[in-house]
């Protein structure tokens, strides 16, 4: 068994820094940051009831999906399907430059569209997502946590 860290140094997760502690990192099953970029998958996120959409999210686990949710709803109630090849579009120019500073009025993706191959894939009628329930993962997050 490798040793445990003391602290999982920066991580850079949908261009939001973020620190994480060891048991959260032990939890999520990541070793080391610096491994994180190469192990990212992309995932579409909704609510059950209803199909509300939730987000896009980059993440290296299920559970790290889940603990991204819980910024914005309780990742319980919802369910991913992974998302293959797309993106995210800037159709038009925008004032935002990247970094962001202190005078930008966005983040330059206020008007974004999906690509061509994302927006098949949400458009299908005939179940192409694979969508699969969030709670399993949520609630396994949610118990390593607590002991």
């Amino acid at each position: 068994m490798p040793r445990k860290p003391r602290y999982l140094h920066e991580l850079v997760i949908c261009g939001a820094l973020v620190w994480v502690k060891d048991r959260l990192a032990i939890v999520l099953g990541i070793r080391r940051a610096s491994r994180l970029h190469t192990a990212l998958k992309t995932y579409f996120v909704r609510k059950a009831a209803g199909r509300e959409v939730v987000g896009l999210f980059a993440a290296p686990s299920l559970g790290l999906l889940a603990a991204l949710v819980d910024e914005c709803c309780d990742p319980t109630v919802c369910e991913y399907a992974p998302v293959h090849t797309g993106g995210l579009l800037v159709p038009a120019a925008t004032g935002a430059t990247w970094p962001l500073d202190e005078a930008s009025a966005g983040s330059g993706l206020e008007d974004a569209v999906l690509s061509q191959q994302w927006q098949d894939d949400l458009s299908r009628a005939d179940g192409t997502l694979d969508w699969k329930p969030l709670a399993g993962a949520a609630r396994a997050m949610i118990a390593s946590l607590g002991r």
